[in-house]
């Protein structure tokens, strides 16, 4: 696993941006949906997208209310 910023087999390669450009006119941000039913009082998640990664997120109602308002 190589520190951020760098890639290779030996991490030697310093990394490129990725993906679309921001600044590019006449386009929409993509929105992703999450869908996920737990059954388990108990039971937590855990999102990670390029190396970054959400705290725990658990089931209860607090939660719910908190991921709704933010979409």
């Amino acid at each position: 696993m190589c520190d951020d910023g760098y890639e290779g087999y030996d991490c030697s390669l310093l990394s490129c941006a990725t993906g679309d450009n921001p600044h590019t006119d006449g386009q929409n941000n993509e929105v992703q949906s999450l869908y996920c039913e737990a059954s388990l009082a108990t039971a937590s998640l855990l999102i990670s997208f390029r190396r970054q990664t959400t705290s725990e997120l658990t089931s209860n109602p607090e939660t719910e209310s908190l991921l709704k308002a933010s979409v």
